[in-house]
């Protein structure tokens, strides 16, 4: 499926349904396609919390399959603060008073270009909390939002052994860590404990 397909796909649910379960689709050069039903994504977790999540399941669910995948796919109900402010508020826009309900559709093909593209569209509700229509659609290309960009990761490391995967993120979260202030380490603990201890 393309991604006007999944937009289609994703406003026609929203209308009739007043919300959108996130899915992704998977295509294999073999006509393959796994379909992920993503009801582990929830408003309480932020995007980096959400990205873990994605990438641990397409890593899962693709070594089931052997190769790597000709494209991927993901819509989603959605928040987000046009013009974030701070961090948090990037990470975390379902908690502010200033965000925004959308439709979020990312999709990656591997031979293509763009390889990337993202159409965000705002969702309008009536008083009774209705859904009755849409804003303009906002298209980008080759931006990848961190939803896909972990869910095109997780696919391609389901190909490697999994001792080369957990050992290169290691050194990476290694490395990173060295170059943390004490400040930054505090930082980095009290928003972990948001995200994992809440």
């Amino acid at each position: 499926m393309d991604i006007q397909g999944l937009v289609e796909v994703a406003k026609e649910t929203m209308l009739t349904q007043g919300s959108v379960i996130p899915m992704a689709h998977i295509d294999f050069p073999d006509n393959t396609c796994i379909v992920l039903v993503l009801e582990v994504l929830a408003d309480t977790q932020g995007i980096l919390a959400q990205a873990s999540c994605l990438a641990r399941i397409a890593w899962e669910r693709c070594k089931e399959h052997p190769g790597q995948p000709q494209s991927i796919g993901i819509y989603a109900e959605a928040w987000r603060i046009k013009d974030a402010q701070t961090f948090d508020e990037q990470m975390r826009p379902s908690t502010s008073a200033k965000r925004e309900e959308i439709l979020s559709i990312d999709y990656w093909q591997a031979d293509a270009t763009p390889q990337y593209q993202c159409v965000i569209i705002l969702v309008l509700r009536d008083h009774k909390q209705r859904v009755v229509g849409f804003g303009p659609e906002e298209r980008n290309e080759n931006r990848p939002s961190i939803q896909i960009a972990a869910l095109v990761k997780g696919a391609h490391d389901a190909q490697r052994p999994d001792e080369e995967v957990l050992g290169e993120m290691r050194q990476e979260l290694d490395a990173k860590l060295a170059t943390l202030s004490p400040a930054q380490r505090a930082e980095l603990r009290e928003f972990l404990e948001k995200e994992l201890f809440r």
